[in-house]
């Protein structure tokens, strides 16, 4: 079974606002890589069983999706 993954929208100003999740960390990190060339804003997915972000798009310095 696929661990279920949130996935968080975080602006400029530091408000971050769930946004959907999904099964499987492979399925999650290519929702991302959708949703960063849809907006410029940072995307992350977060894996509530373990508390981590494992992936993100978006962020200073990361071009694609990477997960941890």
């Amino acid at each position: 079974m696929d661990s279920q993954y949130d996935i968080f929208e975080r602006f400029p100003d530091g408000k971050i606002v769930w946004r959907t999740f999904i099964p499987g960390l492979k399925s999650a990190v290519v929702l991302l890589t959708e949703f960063g060339k849809l907006s410029s804003t940072q995307f992350f997915a977060y894996h509530a069983a373990t508390k981590e972000i494992v992936a993100w798009v978006n962020y200073p310095g990361i071009r694609r999706a990477a997960s941890a």
